[in-house]
């Protein structure tokens, strides 16, 4: 009997660890082809941010305590990556992945609206938020940087969210992020 509990406890933390490994596997990836593929495909100038995406998906899907440490991962992540401020990413998708969670019980995530209204705004407050932070506030006025980077971006991310939130959505349907939690 102790045989079969110690094996079935592995068998829970292997598949705990693969699920792990998989969110750090999407989240590298959409790191990636944000920072190569969609340069091709900006919008007066501006691409989207796919690490915001699927840091709001992950917490609509599973709260705010997973969407803070999905976002704080994937956050420090892009600051090692892109950022000349080390934090301001990891800070600023902690933050969006916290809010976003509060979403999880009182929104249908079968209907994708929803999650494309809560990407809509947690951009909005995620590049306000990495416009202060930047130190921008000196150079450019915030009217001028709302209509020309954070309103686009908002609205770039809002086209994209189906796409991948329906990808997050049925794999994690298909277990395929579990036993997560």
């Amino acid at each position: 009997m102790r045989l079969w509990k110690r094996k079935k406890a592995w068998k829970s933390e292997g598949q705990m660890l693969m699920g792990r490994i998989n969110i750090i596997l999407i989240t590298v990836i959409s790191l990636i082809i944000q920072g190569s593929l969609l340069v091709l495909f900006t919008f007066n100038g501006r691409q989207p941010d796919l690490l915001l995406i699927v840091v709001v998906c992950f917490s609509i899907m599973w709260g705010s305590r997973e969407g803070a440490l999905v976002g704080v991962t994937a956050g420090l992540i892009q600051d090692i990556l892109f950022s000349r401020f080390l934090g301001v990413f990891a800070l600023t998708k902690m933050l969006a992945g916290y809010l976003s969670g509060f979403t999880e019980k009182n929104i249908y995530r079968d209907f994708v609206l929803g999650p494309m209204l809560v990407v809509l705004v947690m951009t909005l407050l995620q590049e306000g938020l990495v416009y202060i932070l930047s130190g921008e506030l000196t150079r450019l006025s915030l009217g001028t940087v709302f209509m020309q980077i954070i309103l686009p971006k908002a609205l770039y991310n809002f086209c994209l969210t189906p796409f991948i939130y329906l990808f997050i959505y049925f794999a994690n349907e298909k277990k395929f992020f579990r036993p997560f939690r």
